[in-house]
């Protein structure tokens, strides 16, 4: 199964509100065959893993798509595992890496991938991975 990946270089312009900018993008990018997104808010250090979900589950409420977060569920890896997209909040990376990693959900070979990635291409605010295409598409 191939994926696609859509990133996002921040998540608010001056004077609009959370993920305005980009809504459009993110569901013509989601499409109609996905139905269900789950996010990961493992990067946030400001804000509670709950207060970041529920921000994040009202915009994609908005536009169409329910959320799972992962850290509410006993079996994250089948979450994943299950998952038509995965959003994966952005924030601070090296956080977002240690906890992905506690939760074994990461190898250490993924992990210098992802570092890698976010490193060339700069820390996104948000990741959005899709499971059933091939294409990427990088929002700024």
């Amino acid at each position: 199964m191939s994926k696609r990946l859509l990133l996002l270089s921040n998540s608010t312009n001056i004077g609009e509100e959370y993920l305005f900018y980009p809504r459009q993008e993110i569901k013509k990018f989601l499409g109609s065959s996905v139905n269900k997104i789950v996010f990961i808010p493992f990067a946030a250090v400001t804000s509670t893993y709950q207060h970041y979900t529920e921000k994040v589950e009202k915009v994609f409420q908005d536009i169409g798509y329910e959320v799972d977060a992962i850290h509410l569920v006993e079996n994250p890896h089948e979450l994943i595992k299950n998952a038509e997209a995965v959003v994966v909040g952005g924030g601070n990376t090296f956080h977002l890496i240690h906890c992905l990693h506690q939760i074994s959900y990461l190898k250490i070979s993924e992990i210098k991938l992802v570092m890698e990635l976010l490193i060339s291409d700069g820390a996104p605010v948000l990741m959005l991975l899709v499971l059933p295409s091939k294409q990427v598409m990088i929002c700024q």
